[in-house]
């Protein structure tokens, strides 16, 4: 490296190429949404020298994401073609496609990470057993209301992902950064909950809605739900799911 010190990063822990890019990035406080393609580079391939001084086996796609890496710096470094005026024109950033796997790839880590917190928080109850039979006859017919678990919750917030996606240009990428708070989403959940009481999962959604926006929405609602402040319940099966205030949620649906 140009200032003669060797960068060490431990070699087992990371899942992937991906994995390690967002460590880098991360460490040196980079902006995910424009990076320092030369330095991340170098970076990368610091770590592949040092797995192979080791004597570890490096994985095709660490090996893979390496050439993609050099083939993006190659061509960051081309002269920008111009116009017959001689003004540059505009041209797809090399990086776009490798930030958005970087951006997805960082929600799903994120999300598997509080999913994960959330089972372990669970994990330290120890609930009385119930008479099933005995609880399901005193409920009404035909209103049956279940808790909402993690797996619902998901495929709820994927179909809501399929239905943005299916609307979007397949083939053109637009990068922009976007400036979506947890913090912000979090609060508007908080107010509308206060004077609602209870929201149904698909209003906290729009038409137009960006990918980006949807999936702060639904990290948000997951850390109310770590931190107790809210729970989700159905009427009927593959009825529409409502959240409700903890406090409130087991008043609401009687």
């Amino acid at each position: 490296m140009s200032d003669g010190k060797k960068y060490e990063i431990h070699l087992d822990n990371f899942d992937g190429p991906l994995d390690l890019l967002l460590h880098l990035i991360d460490k040196n406080k980079m902006d995910i949404y424009d990076i320092p393609i030369a330095v991340i580079t170098e970076q990368y391939l610091v770590y592949l020298d040092e797995a192979r001084e080791m004597d570890l086996e490096i994985a095709s796609e660490f090996l893979l994401t390496a050439a993609t890496l050099l083939n993006i710096k190659a061509k960051m470094l081309l002269p920008k073609r111009r116009t017959a005026d001689g003004e540059p024109e505009q041209e797809e950033d090399p990086r776009a496609e490798l930030v958005q796997r970087l951006v997805e790839y960082r929600f799903y880590k994120e999300t598997a990470r509080m999913l994960q917190e959330r089972e372990q928080y669970e994990s330290t109850y120890m609930l009385k057993p119930h008479d099933i039979d005995q609880m399901t006859s005193e409920l009404e017919p035909g209103n049956p209301v279940e808790d909402v678990t993690l797996d619902m919750l998901m495929k709820a917030f994927l179909q809501v992902m399929d239905q943005v996606e299916a609307t979007e240009e397949k083939h053109q990428l637009t990068l922009e950064k976007e400036e979506y708070l947890v913090e912000d989403s979090m609060a508007d959940i908080r107010y509308r909950l206060l004077r609602e009481n209870s929201i149904e999962f698909t209003t906290l959604f729009k038409r137009g809605d960006r990918k980006r926006k949807i999936i702060t929405v639904f990290m948000a609602l997951l850390e109310l739900c770590r931190l107790g402040e809210l729970t989700f319940q159905q009427q009927n099966n593959f009825g529409a799911l409502w959240i409700f205030p903890k406090q409130n949620a087991s008043e609401a649906l009687q």
